[in-house]
């Protein structure tokens, strides 16, 4: 029995921890760079950004360049670097790249003449022919270049093209092969992390052999926590060891005054349990750390640092079972590549932090949601949300994660749509009324029951057998709906049916899609969607009047206007699947704009119309979520691979919670943020602001040299026997992959030929005598 208790306890732990250490986002969104798309190799070391923009990536198979569209492969004197493992890299400004290849040395490519030059290898001490590799490189200032390589610490000044060694691992420390991890510069102290401690001298004095920092104080020492791997100096003059097992930190000062003597256990330990690659700072007081659980953000809170477990990286709809993060690099939008092993590089949008996404696992744990395919919703209580499938009503809970689930089949001989929940309608007894596959249902929150709702006047009860109701609740607490015969209302307290005279020579269920909802705006009127166009229909009086008329373009079969939103403008926006946004006067019904595809949507088909606090217009669509600003005319786009795991968003899904937040319902699952926090990705406005680069030109009788820049202002000399001229460009922003319009022309003298392009090169055919100039000004 006590063995038995021991195992349940044991059991139990391990369960708790491994819930509390469970990652933030379950699916993250990357967008993945991997030999399916241009990397020679899946395991990548190294990444880094340069000023343009380019993407250096290092990897097992060799070095590539990322320009936003397609990879460039740096093969190197006599293809000598195709399948070489390039373990490091460090830009030297706009002039070089520096890199380091495994068991051969370090090099720099020379950006101006594609040049590549190595240095002069350093072997190991008692393996004969075996050069050192750098394990990192550190910009001491523009011109000295510190170099850590395995057993030696070097320093190249680029100015005079010297190296000399300014630091050698202790021969106790070589002896029992131990090695050099990285090196960095603290005003004129080297600090070296090595697999047995963390080592300080002063750089000025070659002479001078490393000294031991004590970094742990009265922590115990152990292997991991002595095998220190990455070493930083923070914007915030703070100083950071990262080791196999914690992470250490101090202020600059206090570790000067420590190394000279003047304090002790300067330290402070703010990761004690993970093994940390490497640290990025992103603001004045949070990282991100790459660990071998994956990627975890680090922040100072009141009550001293914090960490949080974001993500693991994963191949697509794949598991990996090495997780580790070795690289991140920051781009000019603050979202970050990331290396991975056998996965390539992963771009990683940081806003899909923000958006939380009910999905069911891939991983194959529990279900949270009955159906992955969602279309309505609704709240009750704080912190919960109703939530209506395509296979029964889940109760999800954001604290636990979990849901309540009711109103589903198990069977697999279901009837498609049988289990439906379209609609959610609280009423304000506590009941819910849904619009289900056999009509309009009284859910019982207490019982988990479903029945026809009761009718004590003015009918039975299989009025609300039909099918399709579009239903909505007034606030006296009315139900409107389409039945099979007519429109009805339904005194929710009364419990009395009674019919809606409409204007028949207007009015037919036939060509009815539904109620959209009660407008205070226009003196509680309601309103009503046709094929025909959308109306306000008075409750009172049944008086009804034209908002928007559909042409007969416009027009189609079980299509009408979705929701509406008034702007803080006076207009009145429409969503009508298939047409776009459409924009009317909110009070004289004028039309004003029209919002589609050939102008500024990604797609016709939009619904869900919600505004935020600020007064910004949300939607979506089968290309993702959509913020539109009424005030400037500007629109940022959420989209699939980006920020949002999910693509394609579904009619009626969609609310607004009365904590702000807005959730928007998908066919694989519901995401739920706030737009608030959304608000500062600059999406739009950053590519287009971006100026385009151009990556490179190309003949197809010879190989012209050129530098590995932005070609903006080159100058290329053609000859007349030269003959298909292609020009590559890019806006150089993964986010910008197949979305991006190029407008470019072709001068030549007076002529003046312009076109667009989305493929991000140009093909000409014959160059035109005489000067010719290409220009791909915006994208």
């Amino acid at each position: 029995m006590m063995r038995y208790f021991n195992y349940l306890l044991l059991l139990v732990l391990v369960v708790s921890l491994q819930a509390v250490a469970s990652p933030r986002l379950s699916n993250p969104v990357f967008q993945s760079l991997s030999t399916k798309n241009g990397l020679p190799q899946d395991i990548v070391n190294d990444i880094v950004i340069n000023e343009d923009g380019f993407v250096w990536i290092a990897t097992e198979g060799g070095l590539v360049r990322w320009d936003g569209v397609r990879t460039k492969r740096v093969a190197g004197p006599d293809n000598s670097l195709i399948d070489s493992s390039i373990y490091r890299l460090a830009l030297q400004g706009t002039e070089a790249l520096w890199f380091s290849v495994y068991g051969r040395g370090v090099y720099y490519l020379d950006l101006a003449t594609q040049d590549v030059v190595q240095l002069e290898p350093t072997y190991y001490h008692d393996f004969e022919g075996f050069v050192q590799h750098a394990e990192t490189f550190h910009w001491q200032d523009d011109t000295h270049l510190i170099i850590a390589l395995t057993e030696e610490v070097h320093k190249f000044n680029t100015q005079t093209k010297t190296l000399e060694r300014i630091a050698k691992l202790p021969e106790p420390l070589l002896g029992n092969s131990q090695s050099i991890r990285a090196a960095i510069t603290v005003e004129d102290t080297l600090l070296v992390a090595t697999t047995s401690g963390v080592y300080v001298k002063n750089i000025n004095n070659f002479e001078q052999p490393l000294r031991r920092l004590d970094y742990l104080g009265d922590i115990p020492e152990n292997l991991d926590n002595a095998n220190a791997k990455f070493l930083l100096l923070d914007d915030k003059d703070r100083v950071w060891i990262s080791t196999v097992l914690g992470v250490f930190v101090a202020q600059k000062q206090d570790f000067l005054k420590q190394v000279q003597g003047e304090k002790e256990h300067v330290f402070t330990q703010v990761v004690s349990d993970r093994n940390v690659w490497t640290l990025v700072q992103y603001k004045d007081n949070a990282f991100w750390m790459g660990t071998n659980k994956g990627l975890y953000q680090l922040s100072k809170k009141a009550g001293g640092w914090e960490y949080e477990h974001i993500l693991e990286p994963h191949n697509g709809f794949t598991e990996i079972s090495n997780k580790k993060i070795i690289a991140i690099a920051k781009d000019e939008s603050d979202n970050l590549w990331l290396s991975s092993v056998y996965a390539g590089a992963l771009y990683f949008g940081v806003k899909s932090a923000d958006i939380f996404a009910i999905q069911n696992e891939r991983a194959g744990e529990a279900s949270v949601l009955t159906s992955h395919v969602v279309w309505s919703f609704a709240e009750t209580e704080p912190n919960k949300i109703w939530i209506g499938t395509e296979n029964g009503l889940n109760h999800y809970d954001f604290t636990t994660k979990k849901s309540e689930k009711y109103l589903y089949s198990k069977s697999q001989r279901a009837i498609i749509g049988e289990g439906a929940v379209d609609k959610i309608v609280p009423t304000q007894s506590g009941e819910l009324f849904l619009n289900t596959y056999n009509g309009i249902r009284l859910f019982d929150m207490e019982t988990g029951k479903a029945n026809r709702p009761e009718v004590l006047k003015g009918g039975d009860d299989t009025i609300f057998d039909a099918y399709g109701t579009g239903m909505m609740l007034s606030d006296k607490g009315d139900l409107y709906f389409i039945g099979n015969e007519g429109f009805v209302k339904y005194d929710v307290d009364e419990k009395e049916i009674s019919s809606l005279e409409l204007d028949p020579r207007v009015f037919d269920i036939n060509f009815s899609l539904g109620f959209l909802g009660q407008s205070h705006y226009h003196n509680d009127r309601l309103f009503f969607a046709t094929e025909g166009g959308l109306w306000l229909i008075d409750p009172e009086t049944f008086q009804h009047e034209l908002v928007y008329r559909f042409s007969e373009l416009q027009r189609g079969r079980d299509r009408s206007i979705s929701s509406w939103v008034i702007d803080d403008m006076g207009v009145l926006w429409l969503a009508y699947s298939g047409v776009g946004l459409v924009g009317i006067d909110a009070d004289t019904f004028e039309p004003l704009y029209n919002l589609n595809e050939s102008n500024i949507l990604l797609s016709n088909i939009v619904y869900g119309l919600q505004k935020d606090e600020a007064g910004n217009i949300w939607f979506s669509s089968h290309k993702g979520l959509h913020n539109y600003d009424p005030s400037t005319g500007q629109i940022k786009n959420f989209i699939y691979g980006r920020e949002l795991s999910v693509s394609e968003f579904n009619q009626g899904a969609s609310l607004k919670l009365k904590d702000g937040r807005l959730a928007y319902g998908s066919t694989s699952g519901a995401v739920v943020f706030s737009a608030s926090q959304l608000e500062s990705l600059e999406v739009g406005r950053s590519l287009l602001s971006k100026q385009t680069a151009i990556t490179e030109v190309a003949v197809d009788n010879r190989v012209l040299n050129q530098p590995l820049k932005n070609l903006s202002g080159h100058h290329f000399d053609l000859d007349y026997e030269d003959y298909g001229l292609t020009i590559h460009f890019s806006s150089l922003a993964m986010s910008g992959i197949g979305k991006v319009k190029y407008y470019y022309k072709l001068l030549n003298g007076d002529r003046d030929l312009r076109r667009l392009n989305r493929l991000g090169q140009q093909n000409i055919a014959a160059r035109q005598t005489g000067a010719c100039y290409w220009a791909c000004p915006s994208s």
